[in-house]
């Protein structure tokens, strides 16, 4: 009978494990010693998102080629969230490969911004008069999600939406120390 409800327990475990939307994956690196980060695909497996241990979120949207705004002199780009009902967004840099989007507290110094509205200062600091995004605010919010929508709106007329499940982020996030 222990021998049953063992195998049970480990079945219902394997499952669990397989059916998780979110993972930790790790980069080995002998110089800088690496990097962790909590990443999921969206439900379509078109894009994915990477919150990692340096302080970034790094976002491939599956576009393959982001044109950016014109507005700023670097390549940049504003992506809206929709946590469950909660809509914001948020000006990321866009890779030097136009492949992906990042942003890093540090780019709040340069002017890139978080909209304005009573849900995106729950979860924002200043930085030089700037207002942004606050990654640990953030994934705290992101814990309470049961879904996540992102979508990016690019300068050659390229429309994309990710669905995110959000089942296992706060796992994932708290193993990392996120």
């Amino acid at each position: 009978m222990m021998k049953k409800i063992s195998l049970l327990i480990t079945i219902i475990m394997l499952s669990l494990m397989l059916n998780a939307e979110w993972y930790i994956e790790k980069q080995e690196d002998p110089f800088t010693g690496g990097l962790s980060g909590a990443v999921s695909y969206d439900t379509k497996k078109q894009g994915y998102i990477v919150f990692n241990t340096k302080g970034e979120i790094y976002l491939v949207n599956g576009d393959g080629y982001i044109c950016a705004d014109t507005e700023f002199s670097v390549d940049t780009l504003d992506v809206l969230f929709k946590l469950d009902e909660e809509i914001f967004s948020q000006r990321f840099a866009i890779s030097k490969s136009n492949d992906g989007l990042i942003y890093y507290e540090r780019l709040i110094e340069l002017g890139y911004a978080i909209s304005n509205s009573d849900f995106s200062e729950s979860i924002s600091k200043r930085g030089y008069g700037y207002k942004g995004l606050d990654i640990q605010l953030f994934v705290n919010a992101l814990k309470k999600t049961k879904k996540l929508l992102i979508r990016t709106n690019d300068n050659c007329g390229t429309s994309t939406t990710l669905e995110f499940n959000m089942d296992g982020f706060t796992n994932v996030v708290t193993e990392l120390g996120l």
